[in-house]
Protein backbone atom coordinates (compact mmCIF):
# COMPACT_ATOMS: atom_id res chain seq x y z
CA UNK A 1 0.00 0.00 0.00
CA UNK A 2 1.31 3.31 -0.76
CA UNK A 3 1.19 5.64 1.99
CA UNK A 4 3.41 8.37 0.82
CA UNK A 5 3.91 10.72 -1.83
CA UNK A 6 6.94 12.86 -1.78
CA UNK A 7 6.86 15.10 -4.76
CA UNK A 8 9.79 18.09 -5.55
CA UNK A 9 8.34 21.67 -5.96
CA UNK A 10 10.30 23.75 -8.70
CA UNK A 11 9.32 22.09 -12.11
CA UNK A 12 7.23 19.14 -10.61
CA UNK A 13 4.73 20.38 -8.64
CA UNK A 14 5.64 24.54 -9.20
CA UNK A 15 5.57 25.45 -12.64
CA UNK A 16 9.07 26.39 -13.98
CA UNK A 17 10.21 27.84 -17.42
CA UNK A 18 13.81 28.01 -16.22
CA UNK A 19 12.96 30.34 -13.41
CA UNK A 20 15.49 28.78 -11.19
CA UNK A 21 18.04 29.36 -13.59
CA UNK A 22 17.88 32.28 -14.33
CA UNK A 23 17.88 33.40 -11.16
CA UNK A 24 21.58 31.83 -10.30
CA UNK A 25 22.06 33.15 -13.70
CA UNK A 26 21.68 36.59 -13.01
CA UNK A 27 23.26 36.42 -9.23
CA UNK A 28 26.21 34.85 -11.09
CA UNK A 29 26.38 37.82 -13.66
CA UNK A 30 25.58 39.97 -10.44
CA UNK A 31 29.03 39.66 -9.07
CA UNK A 32 31.19 39.42 -12.57
CA UNK A 33 30.99 35.54 -12.89
CA UNK A 34 29.88 33.98 -16.31
CA UNK A 35 28.57 30.37 -16.18
CA UNK A 36 26.15 29.09 -19.05
CA UNK A 37 22.89 27.59 -18.75
CA UNK A 38 23.92 24.57 -19.70
CA UNK A 39 26.24 24.70 -16.79
CA UNK A 40 23.38 24.93 -14.70
CA UNK A 41 21.51 21.79 -15.70
CA UNK A 42 23.41 19.33 -13.63
CA UNK A 43 22.98 21.20 -10.11
CA UNK A 44 18.90 21.50 -10.64
CA UNK A 45 17.66 20.25 -7.12
CA UNK A 46 20.52 19.83 -5.49
CA UNK A 47 20.85 22.02 -1.95
CA UNK A 48 21.25 25.47 -3.23
CA UNK A 49 24.53 26.33 -1.23
CA UNK A 50 25.72 23.14 -2.83
CA UNK A 51 25.17 24.03 -6.13
CA UNK A 52 26.31 27.55 -5.99
CA UNK A 53 29.83 26.11 -4.42
CA UNK A 54 30.05 23.62 -7.54
CA UNK A 55 29.84 26.13 -10.24
CA UNK A 56 31.75 28.32 -8.03
CA UNK A 57 34.92 25.88 -8.27
CA UNK A 58 34.81 25.41 -11.69
CA UNK A 59 34.79 29.20 -12.67
CA UNK A 60 38.01 29.66 -10.60
CA UNK A 61 35.52 31.79 -7.91
CA UNK A 62 34.79 29.24 -4.62
CA UNK A 63 35.48 33.03 -1.97
CA UNK A 64 32.14 34.54 -3.56
CA UNK A 65 29.66 31.59 -3.00
CA UNK A 66 27.97 33.53 0.16
CA UNK A 67 26.76 36.66 -1.58
CA UNK A 68 26.20 34.82 -4.85
CA UNK A 69 23.98 32.35 -3.05
CA UNK A 70 22.26 35.24 -0.54
CA UNK A 71 21.75 37.04 -4.26
CA UNK A 72 19.84 33.87 -5.40
CA UNK A 73 17.49 33.65 -2.57
CA UNK A 74 16.53 37.30 -3.32
CA UNK A 75 15.99 36.98 -6.46
CA UNK A 76 14.13 33.69 -5.94
CA UNK A 77 11.69 35.19 -3.04
CA UNK A 78 11.09 38.51 -5.05
CA UNK A 79 10.24 35.99 -8.03
CA UNK A 80 8.13 33.81 -6.40
CA UNK A 81 6.57 36.80 -4.23
CA UNK A 82 5.86 38.87 -7.33
CA UNK A 83 5.36 37.50 -10.32
CA UNK A 84 1.74 36.75 -12.28
CA UNK A 85 3.65 33.53 -14.18
CA UNK A 86 4.20 31.73 -10.87
CA UNK A 87 1.18 28.77 -10.30
CA UNK A 88 1.02 25.54 -9.64
CA UNK A 89 1.97 22.75 -12.47
CA UNK A 90 -1.27 21.42 -13.76
CA UNK A 91 -3.24 19.07 -12.16
CA UNK A 92 -0.91 19.40 -8.85
CA UNK A 93 -3.24 20.30 -6.44
CA UNK A 94 -6.05 17.65 -7.43
CA UNK A 95 -3.35 15.50 -7.39
CA UNK A 96 -2.81 16.03 -3.50
CA UNK A 97 -6.49 16.20 -2.94
CA UNK A 98 -6.89 12.66 -4.35
CA UNK A 99 -4.18 11.15 -2.29
CA UNK A 100 -5.33 12.83 0.73
CA UNK A 101 -9.02 11.36 0.37
CA UNK A 102 -7.24 7.76 -0.18
CA UNK A 103 -5.16 7.93 2.73
CA UNK A 104 -2.10 9.29 1.49
CA UNK A 105 -0.05 11.44 2.99
CA UNK A 106 1.73 14.31 0.83
CA UNK A 107 4.85 15.76 1.39
CA UNK A 108 7.20 18.60 -0.38
CA UNK A 109 10.72 18.33 -0.58
CA UNK A 110 12.99 21.12 -2.05
CA UNK A 111 16.90 22.11 -2.85
CA UNK A 112 15.27 25.73 -1.88
CA UNK A 113 15.82 26.85 1.50
CA UNK A 114 12.96 27.38 3.68
CA UNK A 115 12.40 31.26 3.36
CA UNK A 116 12.48 30.82 -0.73
CA UNK A 117 9.63 27.62 -0.53
CA UNK A 118 7.87 28.81 2.46
CA UNK A 119 7.23 31.97 -0.36
CA UNK A 120 5.33 29.31 -2.61
CA UNK A 121 3.63 28.03 -0.13
CA UNK A 122 2.05 30.52 1.19
CA UNK A 123 1.19 32.23 -1.67
CA UNK A 124 -0.60 28.95 -3.29
CA UNK A 125 -2.26 28.36 0.59
CA UNK A 126 -0.13 24.89 0.69
CA UNK A 127 -0.80 23.93 4.11
CA UNK A 128 -2.34 21.99 6.56
CA UNK A 129 -5.47 20.53 4.56
CA UNK A 130 -3.61 21.21 1.35
CA UNK A 131 -0.29 19.16 2.21
CA UNK A 132 0.71 17.30 5.22
CA UNK A 133 4.19 18.18 5.47
CA UNK A 134 7.03 19.94 3.80
CA UNK A 135 10.61 19.78 3.95
CA UNK A 136 13.50 21.95 2.50
CA UNK A 137 17.14 21.26 2.01
CA UNK A 138 18.45 23.63 4.78
CA UNK A 139 16.23 21.56 7.35
CA UNK A 140 18.28 18.19 6.99
CA UNK A 141 21.98 17.22 7.26
CA UNK A 142 22.67 16.50 3.53
CA UNK A 143 20.52 17.77 0.49
CA UNK A 144 19.52 15.62 -2.65
CA UNK A 145 20.58 13.17 -3.92
CA UNK A 146 20.73 11.89 -0.17
CA UNK A 147 17.91 10.53 0.99
CA UNK A 148 17.56 12.60 4.32
CA UNK A 149 14.87 14.79 2.78
CA UNK A 150 12.62 11.37 2.24
CA UNK A 151 13.25 10.19 5.58
CA UNK A 152 12.71 13.01 6.94
CA UNK A 153 9.05 13.26 5.37
CA UNK A 154 8.61 9.93 6.40
CA UNK A 155 9.59 10.18 10.17
CA UNK A 156 7.00 13.84 10.12
CA UNK A 157 4.35 11.50 8.92
CA UNK A 158 4.42 8.14 10.90
CA UNK A 159 5.38 6.45 7.77
CA UNK A 160 8.35 3.08 8.52
CA UNK A 161 8.89 1.29 5.27
CA UNK A 162 9.89 3.33 2.62
CA UNK A 163 8.88 0.94 0.01
CA UNK A 164 5.62 2.51 1.02
CA UNK A 165 6.58 5.72 -0.14
CA UNK A 166 6.57 7.17 -3.75
CA UNK A 167 9.07 10.03 -5.00
CA UNK A 168 8.14 12.12 -7.75
CA UNK A 169 10.88 15.04 -9.24
CA UNK A 170 12.26 16.08 -12.70
CA UNK A 171 16.31 16.37 -11.51
CA UNK A 172 18.65 14.02 -11.73
CA UNK A 173 19.07 14.39 -8.12
CA UNK A 174 15.71 13.65 -7.48
CA UNK A 175 15.80 10.11 -9.14
CA UNK A 176 18.95 9.90 -7.40
CA UNK A 177 17.24 10.26 -3.70
CA UNK A 178 14.55 8.62 -4.46
CA UNK A 179 16.44 5.29 -5.13
CA UNK A 180 19.03 6.35 -2.38
CA UNK A 181 16.13 6.25 0.07
CA UNK A 182 14.63 2.54 -1.52
CA UNK A 183 11.16 4.13 -2.06
CA UNK A 184 8.55 1.90 -3.92
CA UNK A 185 8.79 3.59 -7.13
CA UNK A 186 11.18 7.19 -7.96
CA UNK A 187 8.96 8.22 -10.78
CA UNK A 188 10.42 11.09 -13.00
CA UNK A 189 8.61 13.90 -15.14
CA UNK A 190 9.29 15.39 -18.65
CA UNK A 191 7.77 18.95 -17.14
CA UNK A 192 11.14 19.94 -15.38
CA UNK A 193 14.94 20.14 -15.83
CA UNK A 194 15.76 17.13 -16.72
CA UNK A 195 15.52 14.81 -20.26
CA UNK A 196 13.61 11.39 -20.31
CA UNK A 197 17.07 9.81 -20.84
CA UNK A 198 19.21 11.38 -17.64
CA UNK A 199 15.98 10.88 -15.43
CA UNK A 200 16.18 7.09 -16.54
CA UNK A 201 19.87 7.13 -16.44
CA UNK A 202 19.66 8.57 -12.91
CA UNK A 203 17.41 5.62 -11.51
CA UNK A 204 13.91 6.93 -12.32
CA UNK A 205 11.65 3.73 -12.58
CA UNK A 206 8.89 5.12 -14.68
CA UNK A 207 8.66 8.62 -16.33
CA UNK A 208 5.42 10.55 -16.96
CA UNK A 209 4.50 13.69 -19.14
CA UNK A 210 3.85 15.88 -15.18
CA UNK A 211 2.53 15.58 -11.90
CA UNK A 212 -1.47 14.97 -13.14
CA UNK A 213 -0.53 11.39 -13.94
CA UNK A 214 0.29 10.28 -10.60
CA UNK A 215 -3.50 8.95 -9.90
CA UNK A 216 -3.31 6.42 -12.38
CA UNK A 217 -0.02 5.53 -12.02
CA UNK A 218 -0.22 4.86 -8.81
CA UNK A 219 -4.05 2.90 -9.22
CA UNK A 220 -1.80 0.65 -11.86
CA UNK A 221 0.28 -0.28 -8.70
CA UNK A 222 -2.65 -1.85 -7.47
CA UNK A 223 -1.69 -1.19 -3.61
Amino acid sequence: MVKLLVCDMAGTTVRDDDFVANALLAAFAAHGVEVTREQTLPVMGVKKPVAVRMLLDEAGHPELADPVHARFVDEMVRFYREDPSVVPMPGAEDVFRWCRERGIKVGLDTGFDRRTAQTVLDRFGWGPGVIDASVTSDEVAHGRPAPDMVLRLMDLNGVVDPVTVIKVGDSISDMGQGVAAGCLETVGVRSGAATEAELLEAGATVIVDGIADLPSFIESLGR
